[in-house]
């Protein structure tokens, strides 16, 4: 594949693969073959059950670690309270 951190030269390469067929080919089997081997299900599948049993059996401590869970729950939780009051007072403004 092609490597780079400019700008102009990504464009080129990008173009250079669209617009040659062997280049796309060779470039969509290494492609391909990165994938089957980065993302192997029988390589990964057992530690990424392991992990997910782990997180089952420890879901309170994980959850109590997860600053940016909390948060997000929390702001959710603030915008629907705000939110409800809002229908209020707009409901009493009706009547």
């Amino acid at each position: 594949g092609f490597i780079t951190g400019d700008l102009t030269e990504f464009v080129n390469y990008a173009v250079q693969v669209f617009n040659d067929k062997d280049v796309w080919n060779s470039s969509q089997k290494t492609g391909i073959y990165i994938i089957n081997n980065r993302f192997n299900k029988e390589q990964h599948h057992q530690r990424f059950n392991m992990v997910l049993n782990q997180l089952k059996t420890k879901l309170s401590a994980h959850r109590d670690r997860n600053f940016t869970g909390k948060m997000l729950k929390h702001h959710l939780h603030k915008s629907t309270y705000y939110m409800s009051r809002f229908i209020e007072e707009k409901n009493k403004l009706k009547n």
